[in-house]
């Protein structure tokens, strides 16, 4: 073969064989990402310290692992402050940590920086956080070789000294759904709860039972109420609050065999409007515990700006939170009922008496149907939701009567007033016991009850 034919063949073979060892080659092996955080775990941090440039500095505090409570604290001119922290916040940190993974060395010496410092038991993490953002990125540095790149709003979380980044923004920030007390004042006039077993009682203005469906969601509603912004002490005069609300826990903490027992307090102080157009309010919160020696604050006094609307339907008046049954108790407790017609000439209250065997009236044993027509009596106003309750009489009602409810051993049970009201808002049937009214709408079973109690009066 000629030298021309032999250099022909070895280009052939070269290109014959590239396009084969691109097919067969193996593939290179791509470096997998190392994380930042690989040898600790975040999820577990106890605590969290934040240290700015500027010299301001700020701690987070797990206070509360069972429930995943943070405390917030930092200090403000010469008075240390705290405030429980956004725990959604501070876990979404912590997981945003936990996924950085390692980048290239920056090549830019930082001027200014951040620390921050994890706790997770008795190890402890440092880093340092560039304050000046390139491109929208800044570096997490754990040392000169081990860092990561973060974004825009990780490192503002991170490297912004204001404390109100991390704070929980509920006016009452702790758990409420088990109060033990509640009170609201204002204008002079105050609406105090108390809870007795799993039932609620007003202790003032009266002494009645309160509706428990009626005080959880009132509860609820102050567990929503959230500051639109954190302001510094704008000089209000909080010794003369337009209002107040003041929630109190009980709470029992088991140590050894030995059980401690204290009382947390969270106050809500409502001032003056914030703005020109009255839609916000000032208003300043606090919580202290009582362990039975001494009360020491917690957290606050802190000022802030609420919305009206979160609290302008928040009243002292007893009847939005009564019990919306007339009748206090079981009905089983009722022994003899006496029914006193309204304006009848010459007539006289009707007994009736429970006996072993059903009911009397006026000693004579009254028929299947009347015995029924008293059950469902009692069912309304004993079991049966009113529909309204008022602290007001309702205009043009007409008098029906009264009905009395004693025990067995002759104690009274409860004396209603009853009257109906054929028009307005209020048109119903209508139960009073002292200064307040309740209301029942018409319907088959209230028509049927106050029938019967009408039909009473003309006799057997």
């Amino acid at each position: 073969m000629s030298l021309k034919g032999v250099i022909a063949l070895v280009v052939l073979t070269i290109a014959l064989a590239i396009p084969t060892w691109l097919v067969t080659r193996s593939p290179r092996e791509v470096a997998t990402p190392t994380k930042l955080f690989a040898n600790s775990d975040l999820s577990k941090s106890d605590a969290i310290e934040l240290s700015h440039s500027s010299g301001k500095s700020m701690k987070l505090a797990c206070i509360d692992a069972a429930n995943d409570r943070w405390m917030l604290t930092w200090r403000e001119g010469s008075q240390d402050q705290s405030w429980p922290a956004s725990t959604p916040r501070v876990r979404a940190v912590l997981r945003l940590l936990s996924a950085l993974v390692t980048s290239i060395p920056s090549d830019l010496a930082p001027t200014k920086s951040s620390n921050l410092s994890i706790a997770i038991g008795a190890a402890k993490i440092t880093a340092t956080i560039d304050e000046s953002l390139v491109s929208g990125r800044a570096a997490l540095r754990l040392n000169d070789i081990s860092l990561a790149l973060i974004d825009t709003g990780l490192h503002s979380v991170l490297t912004t000294p204001d404390p109100a980044v991390w704070r929980d923004p509920a006016a009452f920030p702790s758990p409420i759904a088990e109060a033990s007390r509640l009170s609201i004042s204002t204008g002079g006039q105050e609406l105090s709860l108390a809870r007795v077993g799993r039932q609620w009682a007003i202790v003032k203005p009266v002494a009645e039972p309160a509706d428990r469906a009626i005080v959880d969601e009132l509860l609820k509603s102050l567990a929503s109420i959230q500051a639109q912004r954190f302001i510094p002490d704008a000089g209000v005069d909080w010794k003369t609050p337009t209002a107040s609300i003041r929630v109190e826990l009980d709470q029992r903490t088991p140590s050894g065999e030995e059980v401690t027992r204290s009382t947390l307090m969270q106050e809500l102080l409502i001032g003056g409007t914030a703005d020109v157009g009255g839609a916000t309010i000032l208003a300043r919160a606090n919580a202290s515990i009582d362990p039975g020696a001494a009360r020491a604050p917690l957290w606050g006094p802190a000022p802030l700006v609420l919305s009206r609307q979160a609290i302008e339907s928040l009243t002292t008046d007893p009847a939005s939170v009564i019990s919306r049954s007339p009748a206090p108790g079981p009905r089983a407790d009722v022994a003899r009922i006496t029914l006193s017609p309204a304006d009848v000439l010459g007539g006289k209250p009707v007994e009736f008496i429970r006996t072993l065997s059903g009911w009397t009236r006026d000693r004579t044993p009254v028929a299947p149907a009347d015995a029924k027509s008293i059950d469902d009596l009692l069912a309304l106003i004993f079991d049966t939701r009113a529909d309204k309750v008022r602290s007001k009489p309702t205009p043009g009602s007409a008098d029906l009567g009264s009905i009395s409810l004693f025990r067995d051993d002759a104690s009274p049970i409860a004396t209603l007033e009853l009257s109906q009201a054929t028009q307005g808002p209020d048109a119903g049937f209508i139960a009073s016991r002292g200064a307040f009214h309740w209301t029942f709408a018409p319907n088959a079973a209230s028509k049927s009850a106050f029938s019967w109690i009408a039909a009473q009066a003309e006799g057997p």
